[in-house]
């Protein structure tokens, strides 16, 4: 059964976007594949990693957010 899940996917699966599950942490921020040195400035963390409120607070704000 998972080899037709597997086989299924591959022909009709949606690609994945660089955050699917709209992740804060910074290993969800960097692009795919990473650049050598990850991020192009050093990022500047406003909120904790696993910090979902700061999502919605940016969305009231009208923030756009990766």
């Amino acid at each position: 059964m998972p080899i037709l899940y597997l086989l299924w996917s591959l022909k009709y699966g949606e690609i994945a976007g660089s955050n699917p599950w709209q992740a804060t942490g910074l290993e969800w921020q960097i692009q795919s594949p990473p650049l050598t040195e990850n991020f192009i400035k050093t990022p500047v963390m406003d909120h904790e990693a696993y910090d979902y409120d700061w999502l919605e607070r940016k969305a009231q704000d009208g923030v756009a957010v990766m």
